[in-house]
């Protein structure tokens, strides 16, 4: 009963809030060791723990600041100066590999389990009104700070406590079915990018023991720059004004990233459907096995595009018109998430405080290109991967989308339990 509920700080249900330790700069390392240090890179857009940019540490700490599966943990500092993910909550995941570290810009909620549902705190704290008052309160101008003061301060109509318990079960049920969603797909990535190693890095293709070497590769393979294998462009300008509530859906870097990694668009934009239109007659638009890169800040992450009706902005992604030669576009996709190609890309950048992959750099870059038979043959048994892979993507963010209108009903006791 909605008349159950009551309206307290948040504080009121904590016993505190910790801060992490100041772990040394010249220990970290991006090289895998037992310990592995929690950034708010590991907080996904809306909350949640994904695997970030990985850090590790490599001396002595206090063993206080080791996390525990299921701790809860949120974003204490935000560099991206708008304040996207800060205050934004997380669970901590169990690891066989390593051991979750709590560093200084992490904050460790500590929740008096006598009156709260711990994990209702956490679906609490990715609202959209406990993630705009945070917003609100924060400090700095070039880096954005919150506090546990601002964070305890916040006020909400908290249910009694058995409500509590069954909301935040229906909420993570969801989340639940996309982690299984998240390592089947985990397994497809790998799966396709071990064939590929296979094939094209070890060079135990079907038939390599008989194929004849010319010039250090089997015959009729080449090496081509990648801008004589696809033509590279980039999108025509969209403008603040030309965001509209509905209609065509309108990417950036971070939907990409998104997108690359499985999750659902959080905050979607859209452009008009008569804009995409006109700017498809006269330009193109993306279509199906076109591949996007990620090109300013965060470089190399690369989208193989489905059937999903789309624009893009333009500078921060790059755009491979690869959809006509699907064969190839899923190479050359896997080669941009090896080894070679990531590092390829990265030594192509230009800039120091903001890194970009300019298209004339990118038109440089040299690979090898297999024969035709060759990609053929790699298509056949590799498509029905990226095809596994693509459906459960499309699972997952539609179990995000249900989710994410629950979240608001259910925590307002709109939707009763």
């Amino acid at each position: 009963m909605r008349n159950e509920w009551i309206e307290r700080q948040i504080g009121d249900y904590l016993h505190d809030i910790k801060h992490g330790f100041a772990f040394k700069g010249e220990y970290f390392t991006n090289q895998p060791t037992e310990h592995y240090l929690v950034t708010p890179a590991n907080f996904a857009i809306g909350g949640g723990f994904q695997n970030g940019k990985s850090m590790y540490y490599t001396n002595d700490f206090p063993d206080e600041y080791i996390l525990d599966k299921g701790d809860l943990i949120v974003t204490m500092t935000d560099l991206s100066k708008t304040g996207d993910t800060l205050g934004f909550s997380a669970l901590v995941p169990k690891s066989s590999k390593c051991k979750y570290l709590h560093n200084q810009r992490i904050g460790k909620v500590i929740v008096n389990e006598k009156k709260a549902d711990k994990f209702f705190i956490y679906w609490l704290m990715r609202t959209y009104a406990y993630q705009r008052y945070i917003v609100g309160l924060a400090t700095g101008s070039t880096v954005k700070h919150t506090a546990p003061k601002s964070i305890k301060s916040f006020k909400y109509r908290f249910p009694p406590l058995p409500t509590q318990t069954r909301i935040a079960e229906i909420l993570s049920a969801y989340d639940n079915a996309i982690e299984n969603n998240n390592r089947r797909i985990a397994l497809l990535d790998k799966a396709a990018s071990d064939l590929y190693r296979e094939w094209f890095v070890r060079m135990r293709f079907p038939g390599y023991e008989s194929v004849r070497v010319v010039n250090g590769l089997p015959e009729g393979w080449k090496v081509k720059r990648l801008g004589a294998v696809v033509n590279i462009t980039s999108s025509k300008r969209i403008y603040l004004s030309d965001y509209v509530d509905d209609g065509t859906p309108f990417f950036r870097s971070k939907e990409i990233i998104q997108l690359a990694s499985g999750q659902a668009i959080t905050e979607p934009l859209y452009i008009e459907r008569d804009k995409y239109e006109e700017l498809k007659d006269k330009f193109g638009a993306p279509a199906e096995n076109d591949i996007l890169i990620t090109s300013v800040g965060t470089i190399g992450v690369s989208h193989l595009v489905d059937d999903t009706v789309f624009y893009f902005k333009d500078g921060n992604l790059t755009w491979l018109q690869s959809g006509a030669t699907p064969k190839l576009a899923l190479y050359v996709f896997l080669w941009l998430n090896s080894d070679s190609g990531k590092s390829s890309l990265l030594s192509s950048t230009i800039g120091t405080s903001q890194s970009a992959l300019t298209i004339e750099n990118l038109k440089k870059i040299k690979l090898v290109i297999p024969s035709d038979d060759m990609l053929s043959d790699f298509y056949a048994v590799s498509w029905d991967l990226i095809q596994m892979k693509r459906k459960l993507q499309k699972q997952s963010q539609n179990l995000t989308r249900q989710r994410d209108l629950l979240l608001p009903r259910l925590m307002s006791g709109k939707l009763e339990v």
